[in-house]
């Protein structure tokens, strides 16, 4: 039997424990190696994520202020 997907489901959302080390650097200030340690993670796995990350937040940035653009061009 065929499960339904919703909107939310299809979209590529990161896990939180991918997300965590985004927060921990930038809004708690803590350097790749104290992440790295404090999450039991390789530190080469904490740098991926956070380059994933920042990927993704640029490119829905990139999305946003697009949207936003033509929203105001509307008006």
């Amino acid at each position: 039997m065929a499960t339904k997907t919703t909107n939310l489901e299809s979209q590529q959302i990161p896990l939180q424990n991918e997300c965590c080390p985004v927060f921990i650097k930038y809004f708690e200030g803590y350097k790749y190696h104290e992440i790295a340690a404090a999450l039991n993670l390789p530190l080469k796995t904490v740098k991926e994520r956070l380059r994933n990350n920042k990927r993704r937040l640029r490119i829905n940035l990139r999305m946003f202020a697009r949207h936003f653009r033509t929203a105001l061009h509307d008006l």
